[in-house]
């Protein structure tokens, strides 16, 4: 039987599964959805606008995951993000409801206390755990656009608002009327966002592990063997894969 003081490669990661391969179901799902689907123009617009929402959902959700599972990989990289964010502190109570040995569960606590929420705070977050920037300064842009998107189809039902028409640039001109008119999702455009979520997945997936490698030379083998699911992902039936 195993006990609570027996550690397990797939323990280090949110719910057991590597976030790279979650993500990769989540965005398949969504890809052949909103792929395949033919419905009135109406009731597809719902369709495209409810899967654009949760492509930003899962992939804020894979840099929160992706981020613990590489402070339980490697517990020492907390100190330089302590040093960068001294308000970070953890509640002792909380350390009562981990099972087994806490340091290697220290990710998701220190998660829980971060935001994610911006490209900006997800590059300032990683540069100071791995010296590592997921977003490139085109890539901000990119991501910015997309939550502006996001948060005009979650908060105001996708109707313009006069802050998010003068956020648009010379380059993106679009003839609307602020609290008249609204977004109208296309496919191309919950594509692309699927697009660009394994990119960016995939970039930092490959340039994390590559820097915990000499991380964790002489750590435990279970420890070496989440390294080594943490880039994990399904292969497609030809063989070929996402990441």
């Amino acid at each position: 039987m195993k006990s609570e003081s027996d550690l397990l490669a797939l323990d280090l990661f949110s719910s057991g599964v590597p976030p790279g391969a979650v993500l990769r179901l989540s965005l398949d799902g969504l890809r052949k959805l909103v792929s395949s689907t033919i419905l009135e123009r109406s009731d597809l617009n719902v369709l495209l606008e409810i899967s654009f929402v949760g492509a930003v959902s899962y992939l804020e959700a894979f840099f929160k995951d992706h981020f613990s599972s590489i402070i339980n990989i490697c517990p020492d990289l907390v100190r330089p993000l302590v040093k960068s964010r001294p308000e970070i502190s953890i509640d002792p109570t909380k350390l009562l409801e981990i099972a087994g040995d806490v340091r290697n569960k220290l990710g998701f606590l220190v998660a829980e206390q971060l935001d994610f929420g911006t490209p900006q705070k997800i590059n300032a977050i990683y540069s100071a755990t791995l010296n590592l920037t997921p977003f490139s300064k085109k890539e901000v842009e990119q991501f910015s656009n997309i939550l502006r998107d996001r948060n005009l189809l979650v908060h105001h039902g996708g109707v313009y608002t006069s802050g998010y028409l003068k956020q648009l640039t010379s380059a993106t001109p679009i003839a609307a009327l602020p609290f008249r008119d609204s977004k109208v999702m296309s496919r191309e455009e919950v594509i692309s966002l699927l697009d660009f979520a394994e990119s960016i997945a995939q970039k930092i997936l490959k340039a994390s592990k590559a820097t915990l490698k000499t991380a964790v030379e002489e750590a435990d083998p279970e420890i070496k063997q989440a390294l080594e699911l943490l880039d994990f992902d399904f292969d497609e039936p030809d063989g070929t894969d996402h990441f």
